[in-house]
């Protein structure tokens, strides 16, 4: 109850307050990513995403950065998929 009323005070969801990071789809064309650590690398056709212990990859065509915010990113293009890795032995999961 605490919890909740304090998302809807500072405008946050409770994964964000946690510390989790936060994918949403919107159709095909735009993801929002939120609570990442940074952009490990970025191309056309590819992004991707250090969280926590884990990376989180973005792959689709003509990938641009609509907004950015400190830790949080708007990525517009074709998306054709997105996974996550593992660690350090690169297991997809």
């Amino acid at each position: 109850m605490i919890l909740e009323e304090l998302t809807k005070h500072i405008d946050a969801d409770f994964s964000t307050l946690l510390g989790e990071f936060k994918l949403t789809l919107i159709g095909l064309r735009a993801i929002t990513v939120q609570n990442f650590i940074k952009i490990l690398s970025y191309t056309a056709n590819k992004v991707v995403f250090k969280i926590k212990n884990d990376e989180v990859i973005v792959e689709g065509e003509n990938f641009k950065i609509a907004e950015m915010g400190v830790k949080d990113v708007i990525l517009t293009g074709k998306i054709y998929k997105i996974y996550s890795v593992k660690g350090l032995n690169n297991e997809k999961v």
